[in-house]
């Protein structure tokens, strides 16, 4: 079986030109990528292998780290997938999703707005 970790999420902020392409919230370092030339951004973090060990409890502190820092709407998901043989129609076998879950959460001003964690 393999395991793949991502972090997905966006910042909705109003400050449009003033923020930095890096970020190093609560330890997590990442990127801020403009979406669009607006006042969108996503999150890609800078440290792949990081995100596996990351805590629902850390996910949330760092959108929350973030929406306070930006003064706005921070949304940020970890997803946890798990492959493996799936057996298919023809008999035969094929490697793919066999479980997954995934934490939402999503802050505004520093305020939690929803959280969520999903399992499939």
């Amino acid at each position: 079986m393999d395991h793949e970790y991502s972090l997905t999420g966006k910042v909705w902020t109003r400050c449009q030109g003033n923020v930095p392409q890096s970020q190093e919230v609560n330890g997590f370092c990442f990127s801020l990528e403009p979406v669009g030339g607006s006042s969108e951004y996503s999150i890609v973090p800078l440290d792949k292998a990081k995100v596996a060990a990351l805590s629902d409890e850390e996910v949330a502190n760092i959108c929350r780290g973030l929406s306070l820092e930006f003064g706005c709407r921070v949304r940020l998901s970890k997803l946890h997938e798990e492959y493996g043989l799936l057996n298919v129609f023809n008999g035969g076998s094929d490697y793919e999703v066999v479980a997954s879950d995934c934490f939402t959460c999503e802050y505004n001003n520093g305020t939690l707005v929803s959280q969520k964690k999903e399992s499939r």
